[in-house]
């Protein structure tokens, strides 16, 4: 079952989330299961993620083999705190062709 996903990192930067996308290559090579991804800056600062994938399980392959590594090699070998996230099951989704 498809999920969307919603992280708010009220800490982090634009910056950051630049360089660990180029590094994960989420445009040149999108993750397997990836429906759509979005990002933008939250009023007052940091950064806001919104992404629907075709399961839990292709999100958490992507964390695990690709998002994790990068976000540690950013930040020097440590994980910055998790992001506040929410997780739900779609009902219906329309991504027409652009």
């Amino acid at each position: 079952m498809a999920i969307s996903m919603l992280q708010e990192m009220p800490n982090n930067t634009l910056e950051n989330y630049d360089a660990v996308s180029s590094k994960v290559g989420i445009e040149s090579d999108p993750p397997e299961g990836l429906i759509f991804h979005t990002a933008a800056e939250m009023e007052g600062g940091g950064v806001r993620i919104f992404n629907v994938w075709e399961s839990r399980d292709a999100f958490e392959r992507f964390q695990d083999e690709r998002l994790l590594p990068a976000i540690r090699e950013r930040f020097g070998g440590e994980l910055p705190p998790p992001p506040e996230q929410k997780i739900t099951e779609v009902h219906h989704l329309v991504a027409p062709s652009r």
